[in-house]
């Protein structure tokens, strides 16, 4: 008889996209989702095998830059991530209650709470050292890895990442990353290597090239490229950032994107609204974003995981010492740090001015409701996108992965009231 949360085990989640990866060569789908799938079997093979290949296994939290571990040929898991990935497939909603059993708050992130549910119940792979980030205002993270410390009773580390992107960041950032070396030397008995440190960069600086590209293209009429398949290369990057694949991938993507420019080919058969999303998506019903899609012909053009704002940019070469350069990628480039680290203003002023120059006459925002941070610079953001582009925004209220606090339904008539009202205008 199949025991709770047999299908959330790593070999099930392989046996998945195993599965997805042959059907999608079969039918002859768009080759970014090819290499996306691929890269998801390796990574998780990887993880898999980890123990029985003698390699030590590094669970890291959703924003930990993963290249120094990968250039150690450590393999990562990044569970925050695994977890998100597994409730949008609609599995795992009972392991938020057995985090809140365990005592973590109910209003706390709902991933958090089915992280605790998952360790708990010897669903991840068991680590050998835990590492995580300490930079942005995310109490649930934070408890939830002290949490996470209890269960494993594992070596763990945090690199604590500064709020700003100046010299005297950087160079905290670079201590940061050494004290970070020596702790994984000790407790796995692997070898940092600069040279190896420095392919991933060169990859680094390719993957953001293509990135920046990509992104630029969605300002296209019709646009190119819509949230769902947007929200792809923030995922591949969480655990294979650096790797050749995820080159491939980006390179792919842009490709494809460009072709379908040239063509004039858009995301919707009648382009109708240019969106701006913001906030956390309802992970649990990605299916809303296609909706929207079909319903209003309302597509995201600009998008708060992706868009091109704050301090994203890239690195131009490699220094002497590569983790000086490494520091600097990880402020000014790594996916969603400038959103969620601040300062703020600066995020939500170059969003509104993005909003403005790729045309988008809608704007929705997604407030789910465990994340503090994102659900307090709402106002800052939807203020910002009206002075700078004169759109007015909806606020939906959702949790990004519990479908107990706001329904399908409820999600879609708040919805569907704003795009109603913006057609009657």
């Amino acid at each position: 008889m199949p025991k709770l949360g047999d299908k959330l085990r790593l070999e099930s989640a392989l046996d998945l996209f195993e599965g997805r990866l042959e059907k999608q060569i079969k039918y002859g789908k768009e080759q970014s989702k090819i290499i996306f799938s691929q890269a998801m079997v390796d990574y998780l093979r990887n993880a898999l095998r980890a123990k029985e290949e003698g390699r030590p296994l590094a669970m890291i939290s959703i924003l930990f830059p993963p290249e120094i571990l990968l250039s150690m040929d450590i393999p990562v898991f990044a569970f925050e991530q695994y977890t998100i990935q597994m409730l949008s497939f609609g599995l795992g909603y009972e392991f938020m209650d057995i985090g809140e059993g365990f005592g973590f708050s109910k209003e706390a992130c709902s991933p958090h709470k089915a992280c605790i549910g998952l360790a708990l119940e010897d669903i991840f792979p068991r680590p050998d050292l835990l590492l995580y980030t300490g930079q942005i205002p995310c109490d649930s993270s934070a408890i939830m890895a002290e949490n996470i410390e209890h269960i494993y009773h594992c070596p763990s580390f945090w690199l604590n990442l500064p709020f700003r992107e100046d010299e005297e960041a950087m160079k905290h950032l670079v201590a940061g990353l050494e004290e970070m070396i020596l702790f994984i030397e000790k407790h796995t008995g692997a070898k940092y290597s600069e040279a190896k440190l420095r392919e991933f960069l060169e990859r680094d600086i390719i993957i953001q090239d293509y990135f920046i590209k990509t992104q630029a293209l969605r300002g296209a009429i019709p646009t190119v490229m819509g949230a769902k398949d947007a929200f792809a290369n923030f995922g591949i990057r969480m655990c294979s950032e650096g790797l050749p694949i995820v080159v491939d991938f980006m390179r792919a993507q842009y490709e494809e994107c460009k072709e379908n420019m040239e063509a004039g080919i858009g995301v919707v058969p009648e382009e109708r609204h240019r969106v701006v999303m913001s906030g956390v998506y309802p992970f649990w019903n990605m299916k809303i974003l296609d909706w929207m899609e079909e319903e209003f012909g309302a597509v995201a053009v600009v998008d708060f995981f992706n868009a091109l704002v704050g301090v994203i940019g890239n690195i131009d070469e490699i220094s002497s010492n590569p983790l000086e350069t490494y520091a600097r990628k990880i402020l000014s480039v790594y996916p969603c740090l400038a959103r969620l680290g601040g300062p703020s203003y600066i995020f939500a002023d170059d969003l509104g001015k993005m909003a403005a120059e790729f045309q988008c006459d809608s704007s929705v925002f997604f407030a789910h409701f465990g994340c503090k941070q994102t659900c307090g610079f709402n106002r800052i953001v939807t203020d910002a996108i009206m002075e700078k582009a004169g759109i007015s925004s909806v606020i939906v209220d959702i949790d990004a992965c519990d479908p107990k606090i706001m329904s399908e339904e409820q999600i879609k008539g708040q919805i569907r009231n704003y795009f109603n009202v913006l057609e009657t205008r």
